[in-house]
């Protein structure tokens, strides 16, 4: 009998102290357990916030709050719109919100979108670039005064601002890890085009870059992330649709052989018969679906972003 209890014993102080350690770190992040069992709020109106002033006018970022208040500080995805970089809003549309960042903000997140320059007869390439690592180093240094993490920083873009976010990861502010979807890598290489795709991707990349890859060869392959990839990035999730009609998906398996080859933690969904939003092709069924997609997006971010 004493045997027995000894066993039960050590038995006691085992699970207690299995318990004693997700429950310590738990309190270490600040992390609030019962708030995991909370009804998602769903507070649509975001927090506006000039993050920088030019002289025609002010950049604001966009600071949606996470649905479910589960840490003391929250991580924070910055995203960054798409609009071939010469439009589109860092207002989140209902749609957006319900399809994609809702579900991100439950964990947890706080997301945080960028205005950024848009391409215009004055605005050309690096300029859409620096906004956004301004904006990146005004949320690390003004995070503590809006319950952020300074420390659990993640970016997210989309088409255009993929692009951008992925440039980003080579600069000097640490990031947690980066999200591209549909993601424009390689402004040198046209390979993948059609001829009559190739005149109106030159004509878009001569807008934005401020001039012709002959006139500008270093500028593009500056602006080229594939020609940046680098051992020290943060982990990659790469999603594209096998049917995108704006940026070949060739362009991106290019870029996922060379992450590995590089020796990156690099994640890559490449979505048969999704289009450049990840839709199916008229007709078809896209594999795997938006919903698996974001799904293994949240994992992803569970793993780099959080933990």
């Amino acid at each position: 009998m004493p045997g027995k209890r000894r066993k039960r014993v050590w038995l006691a102080i085992a699970c207690a102290a299995l318990l004693a350690v997700p429950l310590l770190y738990g309190l270490i992040r600040g992390i609030r357990p019962l708030a995991l069992f909370a009804k998602p709020e769903n507070p649509a109106a975001a927090t506006a916030l000039v993050y920088k002033q030019l002289p025609d006018r002010d950049l604001e970022l966009a600071l949606y709050p996470p649905t479910r208040t589960l840490f003391r500080k929250s991580p924070v995805l910055v995203y960054i719109h798409g609009g071939s970089w010469k439009s589109g809003t860092h207002r989140l549309k209902s749609s957006e919100l319900e399809g994609i960042f809702n579900p991100i903000r439950s964990l947890g997140i706080a997301v945080v979108s960028v205005q950024y320059s848009l391409t215009d007869q004055k605005t050309h390439f690096p300029a859409h670039l620096e906004d956004v690592t301004d904006a990146l180093k005004f949320i690390v240094n003004q995070a503590q005064y809006h319950n952020l993490d300074a420390n659990r920083v993640g970016l997210l873009g989309a088409s255009a601002g993929a692009h951008l976010a992925l440039l980003a990861a080579s600069s000097d502010i640490p990031l947690r890890c980066v999200v591209g979807i549909a993601t424009p890598v390689d402004l040198v290489d046209l390979s993948d085009y059609s001829a009559a795709e190739r005149v109106k991707i030159e004509k878009l990349l001569a807008d934005f870059m401020g001039g012709t890859y002959a006139q500008k060869p270093e500028l593009y392959k500056q602006g080229s992330p594939i020609a940046r990839i680098r051992p020290d990035w943060p982990p990659l999730f790469l999603a594209h649709g096998e049917k995108d009609d704006l940026v070949p998906s060739a362009q991106v398996d290019r870029f996922y052989q060379a992450g590995e080859d590089a020796g990156l933690a690099i994640s890559y969904i490449r979505v048969e018969n999704g289009q450049h939003d990840l839709s199916p092709d008229p007709g078809a069924e896209a594999t795997p679906s938006l919903a698996v997609v974001v799904q293994k997006l949240l994992l992803f971010l569970l793993r780099y972003l959080i933990l």
